[in-house]
């Protein structure tokens, strides 16, 4: 609580008391101190009268400034409440084979997950997608099919229990032409490349407000399934 609104309240207050006290010395400091009850009784309505209706008004300011008060903070309360019962939370789940790997971004909060950001960079360029970055890979033989998302945009909404299909990659068995050790070999030359990778995201929950920025390290993609 802010205590010098109440200190400025008490100061007043004192300063009036000490007016409203030499007006009355100023005006009867001549007559000798009264040993009256009656005086004495008037004394004290004079006291009253004059300082009573003050404090009144003065209470009212304070009343009103605490209203104010416990007003804001559970205003506060209740929008980190809303905020709170909306959050999501990122996580990147890994499935990974000699044969296929699959990255996924899953919302396992409470609320929407807003992608704000999304970055994948090695330690010599940065890229857009997954496309940009499997396509600077030379392979001779083979080259395995993949799907990748493109929603990974400002903007792009993961809704609460659900997930968003990063890059999945995985040989084609059936394709004649290619030896299956060429597959797997293709496959390990881009797991070597990824492996040196992350991948950034920053988002937001329904409000807009950032919740996380994270990066998450590719390196351990290229582990020997054997």
């Amino acid at each position: 609580m802010n205590y010098k609104i109440i200190w400025i309240i008490v100061g007043i207050v004192s300063i009036l008391l000490l007016i409203i006290l030499g007006f009355y010395i100023g005006n009867f400091h001549k007559r000798n101190l009264s040993d009256s009850p009656e005086e004495w009784g008037q004394f004290g309505d004079y006291l009253g009268g004059t300082l009573n209706t003050t404090i009144s008004i003065l209470n009212l300011f304070l009343l009103a400034y605490l209203t104010i008060k416990i007003a804001k903070i559970e205003e506060d309360r209740t929008s980190n409440t809303s905020k709170d019962s909306v959050k999501p939370l990122g996580l990147f789940s890994f499935n990974i084979s000699n044969d296929f790997f699959k990255i996924e971004l899953h919302n396992v909060g409470l609320g929407p997950l807003i992608l704000k950001e999304f970055k994948i960079f090695d330690k010599e360029k940065h890229y857009k997608d997954f496309k940009e970055l499997l396509d600077s890979i030379p392979l001779q033989h083979y080259r395995p099919k993949y799907s990748f998302t493109k929603s990974t945009s400002n903007g792009t909404i993961i809704r609460k229990d659900d997930f968003l299909n990063i890059i999945d990659m995985q040989l084609d068995n059936d394709e004649a032409g290619v030896e299956y050790s060429k597959k797997v070999e293709s496959l390990k030359i881009i797991k070597s490349k990824l492996a040196s990778c992350e991948i950034k995201i920053i988002y937001a929950d329904l409000f807009g407000n950032i919740i996380n920025e994270e990066i998450e390290k590719l390196d351990f993609i290229n582990i020997d399934c054997n």
